[in-house]
């Protein structure tokens, strides 16, 4: 397509075109995060004079700052890229908040699956973390799963163990947190058509539709977590709807991980761009929120179910001008931010797969610690949990002393395995279509005491009548060792 395809269009969500001229325009977002950070963004606004309901979007000269030398590179989108400037506009957000709503302090969003969210370490963390938040000042908003798998490494079965939750034990979760909350109930599928029923706004719906006669969208795995992402924006719209409130920043956390944050996750020196740690964490303005939670429209273009097919070949040099130690796909190319770099949207944080790692936004950390609780496989609501590494933090290291919570083992991974598929064989049997016969065994025991005792008493007549002598039996009192076997087989049956 020619460069004017490529042009910010302000009014919808678009598909990211994946071409030559595409990927130019992507790393040109890149860049300038890169280099113009917070204090240069400031300045921009100021100069353009920006209204406060528009956002910047930046795109940094390829050329300037030396991601490719257009004499050079074959690939002609780096000599003809004229959408591409050394400087930043003004725009209207992709689904920012109406102007007219009341403002309140922060949303915190959760998406993905459940995973140890119900573990009293992980829901104890975030009540700690909610009780920091300005008191009516916070909602949180989730998406969660009625069921949860992981990576093979991580659990023997790998994304055959699943533990699944009910949904009375999530509101009840959810409940216990302390704020007010709202919350959507996925499979774990990772289904885009069963997340675009539980959508209500048309372009979030279109954005995981699929078109007829084109390629199957990317489902479960990374692709799944995105797809969630998508269906939490689309609560956090409802949410604006039917109360009329719009938070000014919006969080962004994963149900299976502990956080610490410092109140500075409400500060907004960061106010140009979205504050990211990998793909685990963000903190963004509300206006910014509607490009973080839509990053599943480049993760579709990549994988060919786009308006154009992708170029593999543009995407791989390109990705290596961005992280040079990474030649594989993945890594910067599944991160939100190579999603918010085509809008031009600036970014900042740590993780970022790319170099620089890390990029500085005016000396903003709201997150001075996160830890992947990992669950051990199960079959209830309330999973156990593990930690992969020992965190730094003494914050972190003391809740886990507090909940004797220990470093994931092959063996606590396997035991985890060993009672999931002891639960699964239960489950596998056929309810019964009639009322169960009453237990055998107690019948059969007591049978056989009254045999004894019939035989015991013929005995004592025989013998009297020989003897002619007196003799007593106890025939209702069984034995003390009878009645512990009783017991035992009571229990086994119940």
């Amino acid at each position: 397509r020619s460069v004017s395809n490529h042009q910010l269009d302000a009014t919808r969500m678009m598909l990211p075109l994946l071409d030559a001229s595409g990927m130019c325009r992507l790393l040109a977002g890149l860049s300038a995060s890169v280099h113009c950070t917070e204090a240069c963004r400031q300045e921009q606004r100021r100069r353009l004079r920006c209204p406060t309901t528009q956002v910047l979007a930046c795109f940094a000269d390829n050329r300037t700052h030396g991601l490719a030398d257009p004499l050079a590179d074959p690939l002609s989108c780096f000599r003809q890229s004229r959408d591409v400037r050394d400087s930043c506009r003004c725009v209207s957000p992709v689904l920012g908040p109406p102007v007219e709503l009341t403002p309140f302090a922060v949303a915190l969003v959760v998406a993905g699956q459940t995973r140890s969210f119900t573990s009293p370490l992980v829901s104890s963390a975030f009540k700690t973390l909610v009780s920091r938040l300005p008191s009516g000042e916070a909602v949180m908003l989730a998406v969660l799963t009625t069921e949860s798998t992981n990576r093979g490494d991580l659990r023997p079965g790998g994304w055959h163990s699943v533990t699944r939750f009910t949904t009375t034990a999530l509101d009840k979760t959810m409940h216990s947190l302390g704020l007010p909350w709202r919350a959507r109930y996925l499979s774990n599928s990772g289904s885009p058509s069963e997340a675009a029923a539980a959508c209500s706004n048309e372009e979030l719906r279109n954005l995981l539709a699929t078109a007829s006669g084109t390629k199957k969208l990317p489902e479960g795995g990374m692709h799944g977590s995105l797809i969630k992402r998508v269906v939490a924006f689309d609560l956090l719209l409802s949410y604006e709807q039917s109360t009329q409130r719009t938070p000014e920043r919006v969080l962004f956390l994963r149900p299976d991980t502990v956080y610490i944050l410092d109140v500075a996750a409400l500060d907004p020196n960061c106010s140009t761009g979205v504050y990211v740690r990998n793909d685990q964490f963000a903190a963004m303005p509300r206006r910014l929120a509607g490009y973080y939670f839509t990053s599943y429209a480049t993760d579709r273009s990549l994988h060919g179910a786009g308006d154009e097919p992708p170029n593999i070949t543009v995407i791989g040099q390109a990705k290596q001008l961005a992280s040079p130690a990474e030649r594989n796909l993945g890594g910067l190319t599944l991160m939100p931010h190579f999603h918010l770099a085509y809008y031009g949207v600036p970014f900042a944080g740590g993780g970022l797969e790319m170099d620089p790692n890390n990029i500085d936004c005016a000396g903003y950390t709201p997150l001075k610690q996160m830890l992947a609780i990992r669950d051990l496989p199960s079959f209830d609501s309330t999973p156990g949990v593990c930690y992969n590494k020992m965190p730094n933090n003494i914050e972190v290291r003391a809740l886990l002393a507090r909940f004797n919570v220990s470093a994931c083992t092959p063996a606590s991974l396997h035991q985890g395995s060993h009672h999931l598929q002891a639960a699964r064989k239960r489950e596998r049997i056929p309810p019964p279509s009639h009322p169960p016969p009453p237990p055998t065994a107690p019948l059969v025991l007591v049978v056989g005491l009254l045999v004894i005792a019939t035989l015991g008493l013929c005995w004592c007549r025989r013998a009297r009548a020989s003897k002619g002598k007196e003799a007593t039996v106890n025939v209702g009192a069984p034995s003390a060792t009878a009645g512990h076997n009783r017991r035992a087989l009571e229990e086994v049956t119940v």
